[in-house]
């Protein structure tokens, strides 16, 4: 008897409730993976490609959002609500013209959608028809009144009042639309005689002095540019685009801690920023600082999964670290990506960096992830690279350096015991290793085991006798055994091999220590 496929039992319908009760629970990442699921058992499920979308649109991937749509669109042509939704998406996206097409359809098919008329009227706004913009907007407002929607029409009404305190003339806004339009067509010096003519019409004009600022940049007048996002900043010390710009800038001009900066404030201001995530994060790498860099690609990534340039300059950056097999996983998935959007430049860039790996013998893998925990901790990020050490060891169970290491990132999260595990191995797999026998001891006066401490500092001093710590720290655990006149031998010793190193914090520390014994003879 043949049993039947658990999975294939569950149909489409019961995945889409499982995805919608993740959807209402905020629970995106489940819900997308159900509604897939849903599809691919029934690829003619409509609500599962608007639910799907729904969230695609939340989480700001409007392209995803737009192929949901498409899809309902083609089986369920008069699905008003599903064009309202696309147009919204292709909005956001700057397809202004596209959205309207859109939001046309939605009200020819459903009138009553006053919502959709508010948001054309947006649409409609952002391309100068301000009379027919102004139009849609009160129309929706007279519906949602008519209706009692007091949601939607405090919403509206928040729509006006933000468009009325922008109080830009009709023939300034024109000028910026017409240049912002230039802009999309590659003609930025045309679109810079727009941007100055609205800033002639109205001087505090904040998205002209933005969008200007952006022509000069793209016309690679960087000077010009950044004195237009001061401006911008100067108006609205707010206003994050203008940050991420300047620090853009002053990346393709080699200022890369000052875009930091930069990066830094634009992230404040908005925490989701996922472009400030990547601009802060190639930066970073150009500063060699690379796991970093890694963790701002990360954050980009988690923000917005769909977007290949995070992915590569993550993968970039795993080189660097002689992490192999972890960038290739980056550069593939950018690959993919850059295919979907059609980025034919990176796309060819990813490829030829798969051409290069093939000719390229990889370094040993323990010693990669060795590397990685050893910046991890000097980024004292200690956690990470106890991570790190684990998979090294895993590859190689005698990699002493790598006990050695994370034994060190144990001391500092204060778990001595397995720190001295860590050193007990060390120094099983390597007995000349004096700074084991040092951090042991240190961590073993820490315990009050002073006895087994001086043991092992009498045996950090026989492989390296110059180091004036080992000597100092020897001299406290005699202190403390009521040794006193030896402890003053060591603290004296300390004092003549630190005067070669010139080491004035120590020096001052072992003079506090031989005070008390001064007088011993």
């Amino acid at each position: 008897m043949t049993v039947p496929n658990r999975e294939a039992s569950i149909s489409s319908e019961t995945h889409l409730d499982f995805g919608y009760m993740k959807h209402k629970q905020g629970d995106f990442d489940d819900a997308i993976a159900a509604y897939t699921k849903a599809i691919e058992l029934d690829p003619t499920l409509v609500n599962a490609y608007v639910l799907r979308g729904l969230i695609y649109q939340h989480m700001e991937q409007y392209n995803a959002a737009i192929a949901d749509y498409d899809e309902v669109i083609r089986l369920k042509p008069d699905h008003a609500m599903v064009y309202s939704n696309r147009g919204l998406a292709k909005d956001k996206l700057g397809q202004h013209t596209a959205a309207i097409a859109d939001y046309n359809e939605a009200i020819n098919l459903e009138p009553d959608l006053a919502e959709t008329y508010a948001n054309r009227g947006i649409a409609k706004r952002n391309l100068g028809q301000l009379s027919s913009a102004n139009h849609d907007i009160q129309k929706a407002l007279k519906m949602a009144e008519q209706t009692g929607n007091d949601p939607l029409k405090s919403k509206i009404e928040e729509m006006c009042l933000d468009f009325a305190s922008q109080n830009i003339p009709d023939d300034a806004l024109s000028s910026h639309n017409q240049g912002l339009m230039k802009c999309q067509q590659g003609r930025y010096t045309d679109a810079i005689v727009d941007f100055d003519k609205a800033i002639e019409i109205k001087h505090d004009y904040v998205d002209a002095y933005l969008n200007r600022g952006a022509a000069y940049a793209d016309l690679g007048e960087y000077s010009a540019a950044i004195s237009d996002f001061n401006k911008v900043i100067d108006f609205n010390p707010d206003d994050y685009h203008a940050y991420y710009n300047r620090g853009d800038i002053k990346d393709k001009q080699g200022q890369y801690s000052s875009a930091i900066c930069d990066f830094d404030k634009a992230i404040e201001i908005k925490s989701d920023y996922e472009v400030a995530y990547l601009g802060r994060g190639i930066s970073k790498a150009k500063l060699n600082l690379q796991a970093e860099a890694i963790s701002d690609f990360d954050q980009a990534i988690t923000i917005k999964s769909d977007f290949a340039l995070p992915y590569f300059n993550r993968g970039t950056a795993k080189l660097y670290l002689n992490l192999y097999s972890e960038a290739r996983r980056d550069f593939q998935i950018a690959l993919q990506l850059a295919e979907q959007d059609g980025d034919v430049a990176l796309k060819t860039q990813i490829e030829e960096i798969f051409q290069y790996l093939e000719n390229v013998s990889e370094p040993d893998e323990a010693l990669r992830y060795y590397k990685r925990g050893v910046e991890m901790n000097n980024l004292e990020e200690y956690k990470a690279a106890i991570t790190e050490f684990d998979k090294a060891l895993q590859i190689k169970p005698d990699y002493s350096l790598a006990y050695f290491a994370r034994g060190n990132a144990k001391a500092f999260l204060d778990m001595p015991h397995d720190a001295i595990a860590d050193y007990n191995e060390t120094i099983s797999l390597d007995a000349k290793n004096a700074d084991a026998y040092y951090n042991r001891g240190m961590l073993k006066n820490k315990l009050n085991q002073f006895v087994s401490s001086i043991s092992d500092f009498d045996k950090s001093i026989q492989l390296e006798p110059d180091n004036p710590s080992t000597y100092l720290y020897r001299g406290v655990a005699k202190a403390l055994l009521n040794r006193k006149l030896e402890a003053k031998q060591d603290f004296e010793t300390a004092l003549k091999l630190v005067d070669v190193t010139g080491d004035k914090k120590l020096k001052a520390t072992i003079e506090k220590a031989l005070e008390p014994l001064e007088n011993l003879n």
